[in-house]
């Protein structure tokens, strides 16, 4: 996170540095964990999503 906050420009504090080694550790450092989501959880569709992609699909076609 140092790195991410020093290419930002922004100062990483002890405190908050704490609290994010603190979140880590109760959390399991984040390791094995996994993130499980469906597209309904945020009102979408397969239609709507191939919908608003297809020019992107149809510029790269050949890239996939």
């Amino acid at each position: 996170m140092r790195s991410v906050y020093r290419s930002l420009g922004w100062e990483l504090n002890p405190e908050t540095e704490r609290r994010m080694k603190e979140f880590l550790d109760v959390q399991g450092g984040g390791k094995h964990q996994q993130h499980r989501y469906a597209m309904e959880q945020f009102g979408l569709t397969k239609a709507r999503i191939e919908s608003a992609f297809e020019p992107y699909r149809e510029r790269f076609h050949g890239f996939f």
